[in-house]
């Protein structure tokens, strides 16, 4: 009998050995805190962090180490926890002997028993100084970053509009050939440029991850914007609009780019149709109460259904090898991902791929 209980206690010890080991082999800080809110245990690494050896940390009361400013909000997250609610990862400032303060993350949990009964709270602190900092710099960059890009857009476009607007007060005096064809040329350069500088615009703010607001836009307004635009890209060219069943009350979720994005859809059409005469048709597809379906059709060289995936990637030149950035297709994908928008390529004439192309575009609606 005595042997069986020495096993048991052996048994214990080597159980409390391999917790012991378990707490002090985290990186982080571990904290035993009682339903009294005593701490009744920490690792070697909660020591180190805090300053306070073993013995100092199992007189304090759990609310001691934090900063006297946060205690009342300590309170009410214990308080949801001993609810059983399950709190996230959060923050809050703790205090260290030496009187200094520190922001940790903390991971807290209710540990109860097999019947639910509440034991003890254990709490995980690291200290997220360094990556609150890094966080804080990395959001003035990206602040700083906006800041530049929008006066480097605004103004670009401002001086491109005052340009435009001596260009075609020229156009209107001057009638003559080849004097107004070369009006007409640098009409269309300052108009491709203004594409550029929007198209450069959207991929650093995708790449910065940068906010933006949405807001109602009308799909009639952004048709007749866009197809003048491209009238005047493509001068030399002849091209026939069709509108199909837009109308006033057609108003979607999006922004002031979401005109590049159709841009990028006409300019795709009008370079990928070898015909004399380019008809390209814009319509709504589809209306409900929460969403529509906008569509641009063409009747281009089409694109053939294995190859559909892979038009929206970065750099995709598909049809039309060593022409183009190969960056349209890809930054209209990344615009109807920032509207929480569907696009889907279909083709024109469901049995032949080669009579042209429809893209369908499912936008939020107000």
């Amino acid at each position: 009998m005595p042997r069986n209980c020495q096993s048991d206690e052996e048994k214990l010890k080597e159980i409390e050995l391999r917790y012991r080991t378990l707490l002090d082999q985290t990186n982080d800080a571990v904290f035993i805190i009682g339903l009294d809110n005593k701490i009744k245990e920490v690792n070697r690494q909660a020591t180190e962090l805090f300053g306070y050896s073993q013995e100092e940390f199992l007189t304090f009361d759990a609310f001691d180490i934090i900063d006297p400013n946060e205690v009342a909000k300590a309170k009410k997250r214990k308080k949801e926890l001993l609810a059983k609610k399950k709190l996230p990862l959060y923050y809050r400032k703790f205090r260290k002997k030496d009187g200094s303060l520190f922001i940790g993350e903390i991971n807290v949990h209710l540990v109860c028993d097999e019947n639910g009964k509440p034991l003890y709270i254990q709490s995980i602190v690291r200290d997220a100084t360094e990556q609150i900092k890094n966080q804080e710099e990395l959001k003035q960059q990206k602040e700083e970053i906006q800041l530049y890009l929008d006066i480097l857009t605004h103004d670009l476009r401002n001086y491109h509009m005052f340009i435009d607007g001596y260009l075609d007060l020229a156009l209107k005096k001057i009638k003559s050939s080849p004097t107004r064809n070369y009006l007409r040329k640098a009409r269309a350069g300052t108009t491709k440029a203004t594409t550029l500088i929007n198209n450069i615009s959207i991929l650093l703010k995708q790449q910065l991850s940068l906010d933006y607001n949405l807001y109602p836009v009308s799909i009639l307004d952004m048709v007749e914007r866009t197809t003048e635009i491209i009238k005047i890209m493509y001068f030399n060219k002849k091209i026939k609009f069709e509108i199909v069943d837009i109308n006033d009350t057609d108003i979607i979720i999006a922004d002031s780019l979401v005109e590049q994005l159709l841009i990028n859809l006409l300019t795709n059409a009008v370079k990928n149709d070898p015909h004399d005469l380019i008809v390209i048709e814009l319509g709504i597809a589809e209306r409900t109460e929460e969403y529509l379906v906008f569509y641009v059709s063409d009747h281009g060289k089409g694109i053939p259904p294995n190859q559909r995936k892979k038009i929206f990637n970065r750099f995709s030149t598909f049809r039309r090898k060593g022409k183009g950035s190969g960056l349209g297709l890809f930054i209209i994908k990344t615009l109807v991902s920032r509207y929480d928008a569907e696009i889907r390529v279909e083709s024109r004439v469901k049995s032949d791929w080669k009579k042209g192309t429809t893209f369908k575009i499912k936008f939020r609606r107000i």
